[in-house]
């Protein structure tokens, strides 16, 4: 069974944003156009969410600053607002917020002003290496290696520092220089 006309137009505009580079708003705004001409497509949360379901996609969701000062992980696990913008974490008065842990509610029973999804490097990896153009580019080093041509310098990679540090067991490549 496939997917509906309207999940199937809903994606076509969403690669037509990400390809583009279009903002959200935007996309929101086309959206509201498109509407008023008969054609409804899914707003951005629908088709992202159907996607990460669709593709298997593990995600954690993370609160953050809404002004994007900081996250709250780790030691700012439990601020209750930043310390750079004094702006408040949760979108429930600071009283409330103050009954909830209280009671010892837990954090996700409160609303965040600002969040974030991040995806690990491992599921990015793997989405990368699943299209077919990209996975090309991404062995790009490593077919290199394999044509390798003592007269010719083609490329970094080519390079006596890279071939030093290639061939070591496992291969070691310092971040200071790729």
């Amino acid at each position: 069974m496939g997917i509906s006309e309207r999940w199937q137009q809903s994606l076509e505009y969403f690669r037509w944003k990400l390809d583009h580079n279009v903002s959200d708003s935007a996309f929101d705004s086309l959206r509201k156009m498109t509407a008023k001409q008969g054609l409804d497509i899914f707003d951005l949360r629908s088709i992202r969410s159907y996607l990460v379901d669709q593709l298997r996609i593990e995600r954690r969701r993370y609160d953050c600053c809404p002004m994007g000062c900081m996250a709250y992980i780790k030691e700012c696990a439990e601020m209750r607002e930043c310390p750079y913008c004094k702006t408040p974490r949760y979108h429930q008065s600071p009283d409330l917020v103050e009954v909830a842990l209280r009671r010892n509610a837990a954090f996700s029973e409160l609303t965040s002003r600002g969040h974030y999804d991040y995806i690990p490097l491992k599921e990015r990896l793997r989405l990368l290496y699943a299209t077919p153009h990209v996975a090309k580019k991404m062995r790009y080093a490593a077919d290199l290696r394999e044509t390798k041509n003592e007269e010719v310098l083609r490329d970094v990679w080519d390079a006596r520092v890279m071939n030093h540090w290639a061939n070591l067991s496992p291969p070691v490549y310092p971040l200071s220089l790729i």
